[in-house]
């Protein structure tokens, strides 16, 4: 039986599909919240709550390459943890901290956090950049100079 077969084989007798797909994501354990997993015609498309942006790219790296994949929408959402009130430290040599529009040195820098500033982590897009805010400013920030609080 194969893939597309496989998808459309009926459970019992309810009319929900078997996306195999969605079992290979779902098996993975990647901690996604309300997964979803569309396949038409071999365009992929996956949905959901993740904790750490990690998660995004080990999604991709896990359906590249399936049986029956021509494209894939990787739609995954990583969680807004501000509410948790996660404290970190801005931990530079005395300088101050940039903070960036994006995950990356080539994004702009929008300000600077001095040595010392206490900010909420509000995502982990991945293990070296977080989005963090301040009462002033809120941005991308370099893992590497943050120490938790």
């Amino acid at each position: 039986m194969g893939l597309f077969e496989a998808f459309k084989k009926k459970v019992g007798q309810k009319s929900e599909e078997i996306n195999p797909l969605f079992e290979i994501v779902k098996n993975a354990n990647l901690g996604i919240d309300n997964l979803q997993v569309s396949n038409e015609m071999g365009k992929v498309r996956v949905s959901g709550t993740v904790q750490n942006g990690k998660v995004v790219s080990e999604v991709e790296e896990l359906l590249k390459g399936q049986q029956g994949v021509i494209s894939f929408e990787n739609a995954l959402d990583i969680a807004d943890v501000s509410g948790s009130n996660i404290k970190y430290m801005v931990a530079t040599n005395s300088s101050n901290l940039n903070v960036r529009k994006g995950p990356g040195i080539d994004f702009d820098i929008i300000g600077k956090f001095p040595n010392g500033t206490t900010i909420t982590l509000v995502r982990r897009i991945n293990d070296t950049w977080f989005i963090v805010i301040s009462e002033q400013l809120e941005g991308h920030c370099h893992t590497d100079y943050l120490s938790a609080n």
